[in-house]
């Protein structure tokens, strides 16, 4: 079983876990009316929710030919290609590559990047570029 796959199991089988005591908790709190009991029980369904939106994440962290798991300081690098401004933010267009030092393989996209923005007082937020691409792929 390759690493990618391996990942995605563990993923699965925490987001099962999780819905299971999700589950029990707000049976168990509603026959007995103890709703602290339901609203722990909510807390764990709302876990296995954020658990299986990281599967995006899971998937790009992995070479998609062989299932091996990338080192984001060796294997993945990226370039600016265009900076886009709008009224309350601007965003970087990246070309990111990708490659596996297990099989050779690269594989290259491109991802926009939210770089600064203006909330509704006028102050600028700005983002740190690197540390943007770095959570994209690193949790």
């Amino acid at each position: 079983m390759t690493p990618l796959k391996k990942a995605l199991k563990k993923n699965a089988s925490d987001s099962f876990i999780f819905f299971l005591i999700g589950l029990g908790c707000c049976v168990f709190g509603l026959v007995m009316d103890m709703a602290l009991l339901q609203i722990a029980g909510l807390l764990f369904l709302i876990f296995m929710i954020v658990n299986m939106s990281d599967r995006k994440r899971i998937r790009r962290s992995y070479c998609p030919h062989c299932g091996e798991k990338y080192d984001y300081e060796d294997d993945v690098s990226w370039e600016c290609t265009n900076v886009v401004t709008g009224d309350r933010e601007q965003t970087a267009e990246l070309e990111i590559c990708c490659s596996c030092d297990n099989c050779g393989e690269e594989t290259v996209f491109t991802k926009s990047f939210k770089t600064a923005s203006v909330d509704g007082q006028g102050r600028i937020k700005e983002y740190n570029l690197q540390n943007e691409v770095k959570k994209y792929f690193v949790k």
